[in-house]
């Protein structure tokens, strides 16, 4: 069992995942991995799930966010990677030549997120711990073990720089 106390500049800490069925995905993953959850209100009047395997912390169920929803998106997992300043990340995404879709803001003390777009496509999140570090528990069954990132090619995308986008 890996019980982590923090993580380091770069490094996966954190998944959650946004569905348009809270209910139905807290059974799949009980089922699947034995997880148990605590619900917490939503600022819109809705909850979320934290799922816990044992005593620890391991991810977020979360509903879909209106745009989300009313697209038709399919539910996704987002990752977020560790930084040590979410502010001065936001304010070097354009120059990597990445777009800023959230943030940076700060989650009621826990921390200070930020997602955003690689030039390349798709979406991530970085996460500034402040008295929430991330998974307590990692690499093991039950818990998110690793990432495997795709893209369409294997170049680097055009005006990227390998300090912001090194897990691409």
């Amino acid at each position: 069992m890996a019980i982590r106390s923090g993580f380091s500049q770069g490094e996966v800490c954190w998944t959650d995942l946004q569905t348009s069925d809270v209910a139905a995905a807290k059974d799949f993953h009980t089922a699947l991995f034995g997880w148990r959850y605590e619900d917490l209100p939503t600022p819109d009047g809705r909850s979320y799930a934290q799922a816990f395997l044992g005593e620890e912390l391991v991810t977020v169920i979360a509903p879909q966010n209106p745009r989300q929803r009313e697209s038709g998106a399919p539910g996704q997992w987002n990752v977020y990677f560790t930084v040590d300043d979410a502010a001065g990340l936001a304010a070097e995404l354009t120059h990597a030549g990445g777009t800023l879709e959230f943030g940076p803001e700060a989650v009621e003390g826990t921390g200070v997120m930020v997602f955003f777009a690689p030039p390349g496509g798709g979406s991530t999140g970085a996460w500034q711990a402040g008295s929430h570090f991330g998974a307590a528990r990692t690499e093991e069954p039950g818990p998110w073990r690793g990432w495997n990132c795709s893209r369409p090619s294997r170049r680097p995308p055009s005006g990227s720089s390998s300090s912001c986008w090194a897990m691409t």
